[in-house]
């Protein structure tokens, strides 16, 4: 074959050069778009907080304004002033304003007339007002008397001074008949309005966000903006509606320096790109050359030694120990290379199937798939290379288990049917009767060398049959469990010559250049089998001719087992009933504190501990964490380490400086979960570690160890 010259070699390797920097810029926009997304839903649940605080706040309020409707409907006034039951009113507003400090008073009409307030004291102005007078509140209170429903009005000036927002809710006289009673007057709430957004977090969500509401008189998105700017309402922003007794509102928001389309690693990553792309065409380069000069060389060598061989049978003799040093050099080679090839190859796959599980386009998840399908060939490749080096090494050692020997046929026969089947051939599998049912042996070599052997016949054969044959050679005696298994592997492909026979299973040997062009491989399939069958004091062998097919066998020594372990199929769903089961008895009924700001987590891990009967009270942070304990007692705490506020290795140091808790039972639960982790979380003063994703029968097992005692903390009396 003609040598690349060596500008052909360099426009190559330019080529190579901007592909590799086009799949570096392409997982860079994927990253870019992954951060504006992650920017969004962290806006969307900062927003999100402030939006569920308020509305709680603005309906806890109005709930209340009603609950003065029924004590008044309760009164039976028809016919009586609504003044007449003064003293029952005025306790009730008194409770309802101390309960809801933001509350600033509670006001109410006689029809149109304001003849009660509460407090009086900075009130009195608006007593003995008819709200015809008001044109600024007569209209929201026509709108309460002809709906006959709660009606919100504000933000507004008030008489008394000040901003509010005012619920107001009609009152009717009750009659016998089925008819709407007769008009009898409003009760009105005012709520002091910049005390209520403070106490629902305003002042934390701007901290990070540019806020604005629309919704005055309870309108939503029709009503005007009544708090922050109105080019917040724009489509690429964040909008959620608040609702409430009476109205909604709509809040908008975005980042307070703005949308960022950029990963804060998008430049260092485009460098980083650029550099590895030049790298990787120099070192191709350099490779390639270095090669061509090796071959250059070796074809030199090659003719002069042909020249000499006659003579320097000596020299020949030195060459032949050169080259079996040069074989083991190259060996050792190989084995570091492919350690060192799988390090970024793994961290590319796993990279690209992170990418591939996002929400991706059509075209973009296409891309995805080709870079996993080509990493995953590349890593099977590799994978031959390190497995045959690991045995040349002495580094390869058996690994027994207990298997079904029909499943894993059936794996074999899932991967290689298929294939077969794409070719027009058929692919059949045998199964002696004296063949033991459960074996104990290497499953995963098992597995590998009828890979390699059925996997040969398939490529080999372009038409009739491959069958994979199982029976013993020995079968074992009533004192000794062991047998010799003999599988054979037939195919009526092109066959082997009886010279090529004796060099295929030789590593890194193709039998026939032509062949080694029609039929691509790496050339150790069968050396790895060789040493593998004499890793598992079995032999190999071959039967076969040119034409007429082939015939791969080879017989290894199994014990046979009655059955498998009892725990050697039960599901993932099974797991856990029992787990369930075992722990629930002495779990049940005790209370902890689960600290842990991600709600999925949240409901996840509610949902694990709820099983076995635990009471869960779930706190955002350290601090509702210290909150909590001084309000209840408990039994312990599971705690995260990253949370907002305090955060667990702080907490727990606070806990066990108190000396109520310094014995608490206190569980880490988190995600950091190296070695060093570990000794943090214990080194903080927390009894033991739980790492996510949570194990939950190592999570059941921890919580039985920490928490099987009588006392609580701290101890109630």
């Amino acid at each position: 074959m003609k040598q690349l010259s060596r500008l052909q070699l360099l426009l190559i390797c330019l080529l190579l050069a901007v592909a590799s920097q086009q799949l570096f810029s392409f997982m860079v926009r994927l990253i870019d778009e992954a951060h504006y997304a992650r920017q969004r839903m962290d806006v969307v649940n900062q927003l999100g907080r402030f939006r569920l605080d308020l509305e709680q706040r603005l309906n806890s309020t109005f709930y209340i304004t009603q609950g003065i409707e029924i004590l008044i409907s309760t009164l039976k006034l028809e016919g009586a002033s609504i003044l007449s039951q003064q003293d029952k009113i005025e306790a009730w507003a008194r409770e309802a304003t101390t309960r809801l400090p933001y509350i600033n008073n509670v006001a109410i009409s006689e029809a149109y007339t304001i003849r009660f307030a509460y407090p009086m004291e900075g009130n009195a102005a608006i007593i003995g007002h008819n709200y015809r007078d008001l044109p600024g509140q007569w209209l929201a209170v026509q709108r309460a008397v002809q709906s006959r429903m709660p009606v919100v009005a504000g933000p507004l000036q008030l008489i008394q001074g000040g901003t509010g927002i005012i619920c107001r809710i009609p009152l009717f006289s009750h009659t016998q008949s089925k008819q709407p009673g007769k008009f009898v007057g409003i009760v009105s709430m005012v709520v002091d309005y910049q005390a209520l957004l403070q106490s629902a977090g305003l002042n934390e969500a701007e901290k990070t966000l540019s806020i604005a509401m629309r919704g005055k008189d309870g309108l939503g998105a029709s009503g005007d903006i009544f708090y922050g700017e109105d080019v917040l309402f724009n489509a690429e922003n964040i909008s959620q509606g608040v609702n409430f007794l009476g109205g909604e509102w709509l809040l908008a928001a975005k980042p307070k320096a703005g949308w960022s389309h950029e990963s804060p690693y998008s430049v260092s990553l485009s460098v980083l790109g650029y550099l590895l792309s030049l790298l990787i065409a120099v070192l191709c380069y350099f490779a390639v050359r270095g090669m061509q000069l090796r071959i250059a060389t070796v074809r030199d060598f090659n003719k002069t030694l042909e020249q000499r061989v006659a003579e320097r049978t000596e020299q020949l003799s030195l060459a032949k120990s050169e080259a079996e040093r040069a074989n083991v050099a190259k060996s050792e080679f190989l084995a570091v290379m492919s350690h060192e090839l799988r390090t970024p190859l793994n961290s590319i796959l796993g990279l690209a199937q992170l990418v591939e599980a996002m929400d991706l386009g059509e075209l973009q998840r296409a891309y995805i798939a080709k870079v996993v399908t080509s990493a995953n060939l590349l890593l099977g490749l590799i994978n031959n290379i390190l497995s045959y080096t690991k045995v040349e090494s002495g580094n390869m050692v058996l690994e027994p288990e207990s298997i079904a020997l029909a499943d894993t046929l059936k794996k074999i026969s899932d991967v290689f049917e298929a294939q077969a089947t794409a070719k027009g051939l058929l692919f059949a599998i045998a199964v002696d009767d004296s063949v033991p049912e459960f074996i104990e042996c290497d499953k995963g070599k098992l597995l590998q060398l009828l890979s390699n052997l059925c996997g040969n016949a398939i490529k080999f054969t372009e038409r009739g049959q491959v069958k994979l044959s199982v029976h013993c050679v020995t079968k074992p005696e009533a004192a000794d469990k062991q047998c010799c298994l003999r599988f054979v592997i037939s195919d009526t492909g092109i066959g082997i010559s009886e010279q090529d026979q004796q060099q295929i299973f030789k590593p890194f040997v193709q039998i026939d250049n032509s062949i080694a062009r029609q039929y691509q491989g790496s050339g150790l399939g069968l050396s790895i089998c060789q040493r593998f069958v004499t890793l598992m004091n079995g032999r190999i062998g071959v039967n076969s001719r040119p034409g007429q097919g082939s015939e791969f066998w080879f017989e290894i020594p199994v014990n046979e087992i009655a059955a498998l372990p009892h725990n050697g199929h039960i599901s993932s769903v099974q797991r856990l009933d029992t787990a369930v089961a075992q722990s629930l008895p002495l779990l049940q009924g005790m209370r902890v504190i689960l600290a842990e700001d991600n709600p999925f987590n949240q409901t996840l891990a509610v949902a694990l501990l709820n099983k076995v009967g635990l009471e869960v009270h779930v706190a955002e942070n350290g601090l509702q964490v210290l909150e909590l304990l001084e309000n209840m007692p408990v039994h312990g705490v599971l705690m995260d380490i990253q949370m907002p506020q305090l955060d667990g290795l702080a907490t727990t140091r606070r806990l066990r400086a108190d000396s109520r808790f310094y014995d608490l039972p206190i569980i880490a639960m988190t995600a950091n979960a190296m070695r060093e982790d570990k000794q943090q979380v214990l080194a903080a003063g927390m009894n033991d570690f739980v790492a996510k994703p949570i194990d939950f029968e190592h999570l059941y097992a921890v919580l039985i160890k920490c928490l099987q005692r009588e006392q609580q903390y701290p101890e109630r009396v």
